[in-house]
């Protein structure tokens, strides 16, 4: 993923702050250094680096620490607050001041903008908004297409006129409808390969016709710092005041994206997380932060889990997991539930303390690979064995084997995991939260440190 150099380095710090004797220059330095190396290296501009470090140190050395907090304590939370800062700062939700709220999409070819158009659609109608998908791109064939079939699989309404030639004639003929009864109109417009002076043109000529609340800049995160002159020139051109950064799911660095938000002061609104529809997150950079440090994020994952299931069932299985239960039966239910939620390491990574349970990257890429044999295997299973699957020995592995059709081998794989989900299921008991938050590090006031900064 995207940052995970980041993050591991982040924590590795922490880790070293709190187990030293002394809070002094030469571990500052070194610490930052470790630091200014990790975000060089995933192409976070120097400058902006230097910079960064540079306010961490001035904050530690020239403000009071807070008499509930040492020095090992306080730094950290100067580099966290830093990182939030660095990542956007505060976030502020989609302000709707007049219907419909419009918002206009730019970037270059292959960026993802229609496929996130697509996924803003379903993003908004999933928060209570009306949105209007308009494919105002004329430049690249099929793309009304495209979206059509995009905004059709999320029930969402969509424009467009395949057969225009012109942006502006496709504006005209949206006038002539009645768009009140739509809260949110989200434009999708062509890229090119470079935003040489025909793309500046069209785009100039939109962003006057349209006049839109928010200007969205998409960009890739496989970019690097060349995205930065990207970014300055589309800003220049039709004042962009919001970022999304797509394929952040890959092996990407993803700096330049940082580096593009610096240099225009537009935040960072929303990530692209997967290709699936539902695989855009409003972006917030604590929470994004905590995820890195291995956090997760509760918070989505209900809410997702309540889209996905019934509210009775998504309750139930809130209960089961705070008292630590767990059966094959819950997993069956929420491997159906799956598909609708996200890929399973998604899900995964929202679970507080995930980085602790033993799960590797390795076994939840061979769950996701057999889940479709494992809800054979559990349909051939008896009831008995669902709410009670440490009885399933060899002979009942061989009559399942036989009447699911699937291996021994994957069955007992199905076994294995199942243990170790109910290990971490039992992880994140009420009672097991201090291990989730310390980072290793036994101090009650950080712990209360962190948890007064996930409430911020």
């Amino acid at each position: 993923m995207v940052f995970e150099k980041i993050g591991t380095t982040i924590k590795e710090s922490f880790n070293k702050i709190k187990n030293t004797v002394i809070v002094d220059e030469n571990l500052i330095n070194e610490i930052l250094k470790d630091i200014q190396k990790v975000l060089i290296r995933s192409d976070v501009n120097v400058k902006i680096v230097l910079e960064f470090t540079k306010k961490i140190k001035n904050d530690f050395y020239k403000s009071d620490i807070p008499p509930t907090l040492n020095k090992r304590d306080y730094l950290i939370k100067i580099i966290y607050d830093n990182l939030v800062v660095l990542l956007g700062g505060d976030y502020k939700s989609l302000e709707i001041t007049k219907k419909p709220h419009k918002i206009l999409l730019l970037g270059l070819y292959g960026s993802g903008k229609t496929t996130t158009v697509g996924k803003m659609g379903k993003l908004l109608r999933r928060k209570g908004y009306k949105p209007l998908l308009v494919s105002l791109d004329t430049f690249r064939p099929a793309a009304y297409k495209q979206l059509e079939t995009l905004a059709k699989s999320i029930n969402v309404d969509v424009f467009g006129n395949p057969n225009a030639k012109d942006p502006i004639e496709i504006l005209k003929e949206l006038d002539k409808k009645d768009l009140s009864n739509y809260d949110i109109i989200v434009y999708d417009t062509a890229g090119r390969d470079s935003l040489n002076q025909e793309l500046q043109k069209e785009i100039e000529d939109i962003n006057d016709y349209v006049k839109p609340d928010d200007v969205l800049l998409v960009i890739s995160a496989d970019l690097g710092q060349s995205v930065m002159n990207l970014a300055t020139s589309f800003h220049e051109t039709c004042n962009v005041n919001g970022i999304i950064i797509t394929k952040m799911d890959g092996t990407s660095k993803g700096g330049g994206a940082i580096s593009a938000c610096a240099l225009t002061g537009a935040k960072v609104k929303y990530i692209g997380v997967g290709e699936k529809i539902d695989d855009l997150e409003v972006f917030e950079p604590n929470k994004f932060i905590e995820k890195l440090l291995g956090l997760g994020d509760l918070e989505e994952l209900l809410e997702r889990a309540s889209e996905a299931i019934d509210e009775t069932k998504a309750k139930e299985i809130s209960e089961k997991m705070l008292k630590g239960e767990f059966t094959l039966l819950d997993l069956y239910d929420q491997l159906e539930a799956v598909n609708k939620m996200g890929s399973f390491s998604k899900i995964i990574s929202m679970i507080p303390g995930m980085s602790s349970t033993g799960i590797s990257k390795e076994d939840i890429g061979m769950i996701e690979g057999k889940m479709g044999d494992w809800k054979i295997v559990m349909t051939s299973c008896t009831k008995k064995e669902l709410e009670d699957p440490e009885i399933i020995d060899q002979s009942r592995i061989d009559r399942i084997s036989i009447g699911s059709g699937i291996s021994k081998t994957s069955i007992r794989e199905l076994m294995t995991q199942y243990r170790k989900m109910k290990k971490m299921i039992k992880y994140i008991k009420p009672n097991k939260i201090d291990k989730m938050e310390n980072f290793d590090i036994n101090n009650p006031e950080f712990k209360k440190m962190l948890r007064k900064m996930r409430k911020r």
